[in-house]
């Protein structure tokens, strides 16, 4: 048995699966979603506290949440007392000259999370 189709409708189909193809190359390619790094101006210190273990820095420095720390570095318990946020991005960024701390190479909102997270030790 064979099924035939009303003329009209051939003709609808075939001209659909011309059309489809050209409508698919016309139509812009979506692209993954990528993540937002955070605002200018937005920081998180929770995530500088998990960047702060993570990116190496308890393998030098103390903190109000990490007191077990080595003391190859200076302790850092009461850094937001002494410097600005920015000032503590700035420095974990390039630190000064004949330090023994490298500079990070993390991501600089990560790098600003550190730093509200250092900021909030008073």
């Amino acid at each position: 048995m064979t099924t035939r189709c009303h003329p009209a409708l051939t003709g609808a189909l075939t001209a659909s699966l011309l059309v489809m193809p050209l409508l698919a190359a016309a139509a812009p390619a979506k692209k993954p979603a990528a993540k937002k790094p955070p605002a200018a101006g937005k920081t998180d210190p929770k995530a500088g506290q998990a960047a702060f273990k993570s990116e190496g820095c308890v393998g030098c420095h103390k903190s109000k949440q990490f007191p077990d720390g080595p003391t190859t570095g200076p302790d850092l318990s009461d850094e937001g007392a002494k410097k600005t946020q920015a000032q503590i991005a700035a420095y974990v960024r390039h630190p000064k000259t004949g330090s023994m701390m490298p500079p990070s190479k993390a991501p600089q909102g990560t790098v600003n999370n550190i730093a509200a997270y250092l900021s909030t030790q008073k």
